[in-house]
C-alpha cells in the first residue's frame, strides 16, 4: 500500500523515511540503506565500472560508447602480437533472454535476462593475494566473470549530483555515460537485530500497516490486518545469522498520527541522541547525511546544543574529549553549484553551514567565543576517492548516507534518522533506529589508559576508522586505531591525514567544495583554471600516491562570502523552510 499519497488535503511534505526488512518476526534489518538503485557498495568505493570496456594496459585506448549491456569486448592483451589471444579477447558476449537467445548490441536493452554467457579472459581480476579483494571479487572468480561483468548495471551506476534518475521502468539502460563520468560511491550503515528486538521492529511495521489499512482499505478483504507475535519466551536459532554479538538493544522511532495512527507523537530517537551525548565521557563519533541543528526560529532540535554543553563541560574541566563528525561533502541533489539548477544543493548547504560554522549561532562560532581552539574538541570531515577513467585521473566524493553515532566504545545508535528536524521531531518523517549498549567488554584504550571497551561498539568504530584511513586496502600501514582520544591518534594521525589528503585533492583536481572558493567569482576562476589532473597527468598520478584512505576535511570556508539560502524567486525558495530543515 502506498502511503502517504502526497495529494492536496493530505500529507504533502513528509515521507516514510525509515528502512527495514523483517523476516518471520525473528530477524530485522534496519539502518540507512534504501532498497534503491546506486546504494550497493563496499569499502573499495569504486569510481569506475565499464565492465569489459576497460583496458589492462596504460595505452590511450578508446573506450566504446556505453550501453546497458556491452557486447563487443575491447580488452587489450599483454601481448598484442598474439593473434589467437586477440581473437579470444574480442569475442562477443551472448545473452540469453526468456524467449530466445540473441546477440544484443550496445544500442538495445533488455529488462528480463535469465543468464549471461561470457568469455573467460581475466585481465581485470584483482590479484588473489591483494588486500583490495572483497567477497565480490571472490564470487566473481567462482562465476568465471571477473573482469567482464559490471557490478552496477544500468540505473545502478549513479552519480546523483551529475544526474537524477530517469526512465526507471528500464532498469538495465544506462542513463549516465560511464565512459566519461565516474560513479558516486556510497557509504552507508545498517544493522541486523534478532529475537525480541526483531519482534519490536515487526510490531512497528504491523502497526503502520494496520493504520494504513484502516485509512485506505478498511472494507477491502483482500488487504489483511496483521497480528504480531508475542514477545514472551522468544527463542532464536543463532545459526541463521552470522557474527551476532549479545547486547542490550532498544528499538527507537519517530512516528506520529499521520505515520503510525498513534495519538501521541513519539520521538525516542531524538531523546536517545540527547541522552547519549549528555552521558558521553570520552568521545562521540557521528556519521550522518545532514547536520542541521542550530539556534534558529526555524530549527527545533537541540542536538548541536547538547554537543556544545558537553564540549564546554570537558573544556572547563580540562578533560580530553573528542567529537568526530563525518558528513557528505555536498548534498546529493542534481545540479552544479553556481549554475542554474543548483538551488537544492545550496539550500541544504546553507543549513548545514549555518549549523556548523556560520550565521553567528552555529556550533563552532559559539565554541570560538569560549575557547581558542575548538578543533581540539570537535572537527568535521568528508570522504573522497580517485581512480583512472579513460587513462585520465578522476575524483569524486564518497557520499555519506549513514545515520550513526558511537559513544565511548560502548553505545551505538544506528537507524534512518538524519540530524535535522524532519527526522528527529517525530511528527514529520517517520524513522526507525536501534540503540545498542554493549554487555561484553574487550581490552581497549582511552587517552593512553587501559579501558574496558564494548565488543560491538569498539569493533564497529575501529572498522570504520580502518576503512576511512585506508588500512583495509593497505594493512601494512603502521597505524593503531585502538585509542580514539589520544593526541597521537586524533591530531597526529586522523587530522593530519585528512588535511594532507585535502591539500592533494585540491591541487590535483580543483575539487568542489574547497576552501579555495569563498565566492561565486572565485568559483568561476577556480573552474576555469586547468587542474593538474588534465594539465600534467603523470605528475598528478605521482601526487595521488600520497593519498591515504578516503578521509578529507569538510571545507568550512566554501562560499563563505555568499548567501546560500535559496532566492524567493526560485522554486526552492518558495517552498516552506521546514522542507529543508
Amino acid at each position: 500500500m502506498r502511503h502517504p499519497d502526497h495529494v492536496p488535503g493530505g500529507v504533502l511534505l513528509w515521507a516514510h523515511h525509515e528502512k527495514c526488512v523483517v523476516i518471520d518476526q525473528d530477524i530485522a534489518f534496519l539502518g540507512g540503506i534504501d532498497l534503491c538503485y546506486g546504494r550497493w557498495d563496499d569499502f573499495s568505493h569504486r569510481l569506475v565500472d565499464v565492465g569489459s570496456a576497460l583496458t589492462s594496459s596504460p595505452s590511450r585506448t578508446q573506450i566504446p560508447p556505453p550501453g546497458p549491456l556491452s557486447v563487443k569486448r575491447s580488452v587489450s592483451t599483454p601481448d598484442l602480437t598474439d593473434t589467437n589471444a586477440n581473437k579470444k579477447d574480442n569475442q562477443q558476449h551472448n545473452y540469453s533472454s526468456k524467449s530466445k537467445t540473441k546477440l544484443i548490441d550496445g544500442s538495445e536493452s533488455y529488462d528480463e535476462i535469465d543468464s549471461v554467457r561470457v568469455g573467460q579472459s581475466n585481465n581485470l581480476a584483482v590479484p588473489k593475494l591483494s588486500p583490495c579483494r572483497t567477497s565480490v571479487d571472490v564470487n566473481l572468480d567462482k562465476l568465471g566473470v571477473q573482469g567482464m561483468a559490471k557490478l552496477w548495471y544500468g540505473k545502478d551506476y549513479t552519480n546523483f549530483i551529475a544526474k537524477d534518475f530517469v526512465d526507471l521502468d528500464r532498469p538495465f539502460q544506462d542513463f549516465i555515460d560511464r565512459s566519461t563520468m565516474p560513479r558516486m560511491p556510497w557509504h552507508d550503515i545498517g544493522a541486523v537485530v534478532c529475537g525480541v528486538a526483531a519482534r519490536d521492529v515487526a510490531r512497528h511495521f504491523i502497526q503502520r500497516w494496520n493504520a494504513t489499512k484502516l485509512e485506505k482499505a478498511k472494507e477491502n478483504a483482500g488487504v489483511p490486518s496483521l497480528i504480531p507475535k508475542s514477545t514472551r519466551g522468544v527463542t532464536f536459532d543463532k545459526s541463521r545469522v552470522f557474527g551476532l554479538v549479545n547486547c542490550d538493544c532498544q528499538i527507537l522511532r519517530s512516528v506520529s498520527t499521520w505515520s503510525a495512527g498513534i495519538k501521541h507523537t513519539e520521538n525516542s530517537i531524538y531523546w536517545a541522541y540527547l541522552s547519549a551525548i549528555r552521558d558521553a565521557k570520552h568521545y562521540i563519533y557521528i556519521e550522518n547525511q545532514f547536520f542541521i541543528s542550530c539556534e534558529d526560529k526555524d530549527v527545533y532540535n537541540r542536538i548541536a546544543d547538547a554537543l556544545f554543553v558537553r564540549i564546554m563541560e570537558a573544556y572547563r574541566a580540562r578533560q580530553t574529549f573528542r567529537v568526530y563528525v563525518v558528513l557528505p561533502l555536498l548534498p546529493a541533489f542534481e545540479g552544479e553549484i553556481g549554475e542554474t539548477g543548483g538551488s537544492s544543493i545550496l539550500a541544504i548547504t546553507h543549513w548545514n553551514y549555518k549549523s556548523i560554522c556560520r550565521g553567528g549561532n552555529s556550533l563552532l562560532e559559539r565554541l570560538q567565543r569560549e575557547m581558542d581552539h575548538p578543533e581540539d574538541y570537535i572537527s568535521f570531515f568528508g570522504l573522497r576517492t580517485h581512480a583512472e577513467l579513460n587513462d585520465q585521473p578522476v575524483s569524486e566524493l564518497v557520499y555519506v548516507h549513514c545515520k550513526l553515532m558511537i559513544v565511548d566504545d560502548n553505545t551505538v545508535i544506528i537507524g534512518s534518522a538524519n540530524i535535522n528536524d524532519r527526522s528527529m521531531l517525530g511528527k514529520r518523517d517517520s524513522e526507525l533506529a536501534v540503540i545498542v549498549n554493549d554487555t561484553q567488554t574487550v581490552a581497549g584504550k582511552m587517552n593512553g589508559r587501559d579501558y574496558k571497551a564494548g565488543k560491538y561498539a569498539s569493533e564497529l568504530r575501529k572498522h570504520l576508522f580502518r576503512e576511512h584511513l585506508g588500512l583495509v586496502t593497505q594493512p601494512d600501514l603502521d597505524i593503531d586505531v585502538t585509542d580514539p582520544t589520544s593526541h597521537k591518534f586524533y591530531k597526529e594521525t586522523w587530522l593530519k591525514i585528512a588535511k594532507i589528503n585535502t591539500e592533494i585533492y585540491d591541487k590535483v583536481f580543483h575539487c568542489i567544495p574547497s576552501n579555495n572558493v569563498t565566492s561565486f567569482e572565485d568559483l568561476k576562476l577556480y573552474k576555469a583554471k586547468e587542474p593538474l589532473a588534465t594539465a600534467q597527468p603523470e605528475k598528478a598520478r605521482q601526487e595521488m600516491t600520497r593519498v591515504q584512505g578516503y578521509l578529507v576535511m569538510l571545507p568550512l570556508d566554501f562560499l563563505s562570502k555568499e548567501a546560500l539560502a535559496p532566492s524567493i524567486i526560485t522554486q526552492e525558495g518558495m517552498m516552506p523552510t521546514k522542507l529543508w530543515t
